[in-house]
C-alpha cells in the first residue's frame, strides 16, 4: 500500500477505532502467531515475574503475549524496577509516573486495534476491562478477567457497581479468581453464576523467600526475639495495634524488638505514639524498602504481625509464610481463609481483642521451637499450594483452551 494510503488508514482508525475493529477482523488469518493480551495498571515487583513466566510459556506454544500497562507508575507506589526486568513484551499507554493510579486508560482501544489480540485478560473490574469486554463483544474474541475483588469492608457492594461488574463477568469466557472470598463475591454478582470460574491462590514469586525459610533455624539462644510488621502506614493497615502490643509486652518483659517496615501518612503519629507509650526503645521504624531489600528483615525476624482492619488479600502474608515466620494474622485479612490453618501454619486472631493477641505472643516468645515448627509448616504450605508456577499454569491453560475454542 502506498504511504499515503497507510496514513489515510491510520487517520481512519483514530477517528473511528470501533469500526476499525470489525474491519481488521480478517487480519487474524494472516498473522504468524496467535495473540494473548493482558491489561493492567502499572508494573510491580509482584507481577513482573508472573508475566515473565507467562511469556515463556506462551512462546513455547507459539503465542504472542503482550502486557499493556496504563502507566509507568504512580506516586503512591514507590516501587523501583528496571526495564531489563520486563522479559515480556510491554506496551505503555502512558510513559509517565502519574500522580494517581490509571483509571481511564486513554489509547487502550487504539492499542487493541493495533495488536488485534485473539484473547484478552483484563486485570480486575477496571475501565480497561470494560473496554476490552466491548471490544470482544464486537469482534467475537475471547475475554477473561483475572481478579481478587471481594465485597467492601462492610460486605456490601452498591447496586450500580455490582450490576456493571456482573455484566463484565457475563461477557467473560472465564473468571480467573484469587481466593475463596473472591469466588463467593463474583458468583453473587448479577449474572455471575453463568461464567466458568477458575479459583487459585493469589501468589507471588516466593522462591527467594522460600530459600530463607528453608535455611531458618531454631533461635533457642536468641536473647532478643524479633517481631516484624511490613506495609503502608495508613489507618487501614492498623500498625498502631502493633505499637500498643509492644507497650503491653514491655510491662512484662524486655527481650523483644519490633521492626516496622513501611512509610505513609500515619508514620509521624505512629512515631509519636511510641514515645507517648514509652516504647521507643522497643520499636524501630526503618521506612519504605524495595522488594529485594525487605529480604533482610524477613530473615532477621521470628514472628510476623498482620493486624489490618481490611485487606482484599495481603501479599505480605505470602512473603512472611514463605520466609518461615510464625504469622499472626487479622481475621479481616481475607488471605487467611486460603492460607492459614490456625495453630498449624500460622494463627488467626481479631486485633480488636489485643488481650488474645498478647497472650499468644507471650506464649510464642517463650517457645522458640513452636515458632520454628509453625514457620517451617508455613514454608511447605506456600511451596505446595501457592507457588507462582501454579498461577501461571492456570492462566496459560485457560488461554490455550480458549484459543482452541476460537478455531
Amino acid at each position: 500500500m502506498p504511504v499515503s494510503g497507510v496514513n489515510s488508514k491510520l487517520r481512519e482508525m483514530k477517528k473511528n477505532p470501533i469500526a476499525s475493529m470489525k474491519t481488521n477482523a480478517g487480519a487474524r488469518a494472516i498473522r504468524r502467531k496467535r495473540c494473548a493480551l493482558l491489561v493492567t495498571n502499572i508494573p510491580n515487583p509482584y507481577r513482573i515475574p508472573q508475566f515473565n513466566l507467562l511469556s515463556e510459556e506462551f512462546e513455547r506454544n507459539s503465542i504472542r503475549f503482550i502486557v499493556v500497562y496504563g502507566a509507568r507508575g504512580y506516586r503512591e507506589r514507590m516501587w523501583v524496577y528496571d526495564d531489563s526486568e520486563l522479559k515480556h513484551e510491554a506496551y505503555f499507554l502512558d510513559e509517565r509516573i502519574r500522580k494517581s493510579a490509571p483509571r481511564l486508560y486513554p489509547g487502550f482501544t487504539r492499542a487493541l486495534v493495533r495488536f488485534s489480540p485473539d484473547v484478552i485478560i483484563g486485570n480486575g473490574f477496571s475501565l480497561a476491562t470494560a473496554k476490552a469486554a466491548m471490544y470482544c463483544h464486537l469482534t467475537n474474541r475471547g475475554m477473561m478477567i483475572m481478579a481478587e475483588t471481594i465485597a467492601g469492608p462492610n460486605g456490601v457492594t452498591g447496586v450500580p457497581v455490582g450490576l456493571i461488574r456482573g455484566l463484565m463477568t457475563r461477557q467473560a469466557r472465564k473468571m480467573l479468581l484469587s481466593g475463596s472470598k473472591s469466588r463467593e463475591y463474583v458468583v453473587s454478582l448479577p449474572f455471575g453464576g453463568r461464567t466458568p470460574v477458575e479459583t487459585g491462590v493469589l501468589n507471588i514469586d516466593t522462591r527467594v523467600f522460600e530459600a530463607l525459610g528453608e535455611r531458618r533455624q531454631i533461635h533457642e539462644n536468641r536473647v532478643v526475639k524479633r517481631l516484624l510488621f511490613t506495609g503502608y502506614l495508613n489507618k487501614r493497615k492498623n500498625a498502631q495495634a502493633v505499637i500498643h502490643l509492644a507497650a503491653r509486652l514491655a510491662k512484662k518483659r524486655s527481650d523483644f524488638l519490633v521492626t516496622i517496615v513501611g512509610d505513609g501518612e500515619e508514620r509521624p503519629s505512629l512515631e509519636r505514639l511510641t514515645v507517648s507509650l514509652g516504647v521507643a526503645t522497643f520499636v524501630s521504624f526503618v521506612g519504605y524498602k524495595q522488594y529485594k531489600e525487605i529480604l533482610h528483615y524477613y530473615a532477621a525476624s521470628d514472628i510476623f504481625l498482620f493486624p489490618t482492619h481490611y485487606d482484599i488479600w495481603g501479599l505480605v502474608l505470602n512473603e512472611a509464610m514463605a520466609s518461615g515466620l510464625a504469622c499472626i494474622v487479622s481475621d479481616k485479612a481475607n488471605a487467611h481463609v486460603d492460607l492459614i490453618q490456625d495453630g498449624v501454619n500460622g494463627y488467626v486472631r481479631s486485633f480488636s481483642d489485643l488481650d488474645s493477641v498478647e497472650a499468644l505472643l507471650l506464649q510464642l516468645l517463650d517457645d522458640p521451637e513452636r515458632v520454628y515448627k509453625v514457620g517451617k509448616t508455613a514454608v511447605a504450605f506456600i511451596r505446595d499450594h501457592a507457588s507462582i508456577n501454579k498461577s501461571v499454569q492456570i492462566i496459560s491453560d485457560s488461554v490455550l483452551e480458549e484459543l482452541e475454542n476460537l478455531k
